[in-house]
């Protein structure tokens, strides 16, 4: 399952311009892969989607709000999405002084990614 969602991701980014302010590259999209399975994918899951067990385990709102493919974070720029990783937002707790700067924006190459096979798969269900 996660080869195919990579395979997905992998031929997304080949599907044309970055929107402004998106500017995650394949060499950054790879190495932010590894970071965030090292670092996120316990609390974000594989597909960066969340899971219903994990945010009641945690107390959060909802799975919803594990859900890093949703637009309310695709929508932020690549300086927003970094700055949230590093700080932290609700009850997930920040990686500041732990990742570079670099590792950052390698995350959300990554993240961006992951939204895009979402989106792509939306439009296919869609057809």
């Amino acid at each position: 399952m996660m080869t195919a969602l990579w395979l997905v991701v992998v031929s997304a980014l080949g599907a044309g311009a970055q929107p402004p302010g998106k500017t995650s590259n394949m060499t950054d999209a790879a190495l932010g892969k590894r970071l965030y399975e090292a670092r996120c994918q316990a609390c974000h899951g594989a597909d960066g989607k969340g899971s219903a067990a994990f945010a009641k385990d945690v107390g959060a709102y909802s799975p919803d709000s594990l859900d890093l493919t949703k637009p309310r974070v695709q929508e932020l720029d690549d300086a927003a999405l970094a700055r949230r990783i590093e700080a932290g937002h609700g009850k997930m707790k920040g990686f500041h002084g732990k990742l570079s700067s670099k590792e950052l924006a390698q995350i959300a190459a990554y993240l961006r990614l992951i939204g895009r096979a979402r989106a792509g798969g939306a439009a296919r269900a869609g057809r």
